[in-house]
């Protein structure tokens, strides 16, 4: 593949997909994918870690969007939605600041073809290895997103 053969919406695109396959991969019994949506209810006390990641929502959301937090009612855990230039309806943000959510901060993403970057050279005696949920995952700090105000910020 050449530089000149990936686009900026199919960078884009591998930016919101990447995190929905980690979440997937990563706790496989609290990832849920409907035809509307796909969110995350991981347990973790951390709203980064219990995302709502892809919308196909109709233009008016309101409904789906209770539906959605009603979901979330469920848990003791505070949630977040993560808006990308792919969820719909396009004015989603909007409608979820229309809803009492808050806005929180602009996550920047970045992407490189793998095929592009060069093997990295490990220290003698680093073992790099792949790794599943555990407790420890949870340790990582969260970055933002549009945050559920029921709950305290961390």
């Amino acid at each position: 593949m050449s530089r000149a053969e990936v686009s900026s919406r199919a960078l884009a695109r591998a930016a919101e997909e990447n995190p929905r396959e980690f979440f997937a991969s990563m706790v496989r019994e609290g990832f849920h994918s409907t035809k509307k949506a796909d969110w995350v209810t991981s347990g973790v006390p951390m709203a980064f870690f219990n995302p709502v990641m892809r919308t196909e929502f109709p233009e008016a959301a309101n409904r789906d969007i209770r539906k959605m937090t009603a979901k979330f009612d469920l848990t003791t855990s505070p949630m977040s939605w993560w808006v990308s230039p792919f969820t719909r309806p396009n004015d989603l943000a909007d409608q979820l600041l229309a809803n009492g959510f808050k806005f929180e901060e602009a996550i920047p993403a970045m992407s490189l073809a793998l095929e592009w970057m060069k093997k990295p050279i490990y220290p003698d005696g680093l073992a790099v290895k792949e790794t599943r949920w555990s407790e420890r995952t949870a340790e990582v700090v969260p970055c933002g997103s549009l945050m559920d105000s029921r709950f305290p910020q961390m």
